[in-house]
């Protein structure tokens, strides 16, 4: 695989990273009583469900700021790891 597919395929991640954020900013910045939202009838339908914790709610209960830190701070270390094996 060359550097420039690799790049492709670096910017196509970026760009679906950036609309999933942007539909989760979209869906948040709806009232309540907009959810469940019906788009194609009996097929798909948008519902805000919200999961405090990590993964499955584990972690949920903690609300130290210094938890947070890290898990943003690991979470950037991977992101950095899979692009670097991707783009190099």
């Amino acid at each position: 695989m060359t550097l420039s597919s690799r790049l492709r395929f670096f910017w196509l991640t970026l760009a679906v990273v950036f609309l999933d954020r942007a539909t989760k900013a979209w869906i948040e910045s709806r009232a309540a009583d907009y959810f469940p939202h019906t788009i194609i009838r009996n097929f798909f339908n948008v519902v805000d469900s919200r999961n405090p914790g990590i993964a499955f709610s584990f972690l949920a209960g903690l609300s130290s700021p210094a938890l947070r830190v890290i898990l943003v701070g690991g979470s950037l270390i991977i992101i950095a790891v899979i692009t670097w094996l991707l783009v190099c």
